[in-house]
């Protein structure tokens, strides 16, 4: 990560969110956590096989 950064001139900024901070009008454009958490735990290999 240092050497990553290291020619950047940029400011980083790291922040977290919990999806129930966000308005609901912009939760209702989200895939929900289920959705999310289920792609994360696909196989990535199972749509070669398709």
């Amino acid at each position: 990560m240092r050497y990553a950064l290291d020619g950047s001139a940029q400011p980083l900024a790291v922040t977290s969110y919990t999806y129930e901070a966000i308005p609901a009008d912009e939760q209702a454009t989200l895939p929900s956590p289920a959705a999310i958490i289920a792609a994360l735990e696909q196989d990535p290999t199972s749509a070669l096989d398709a």
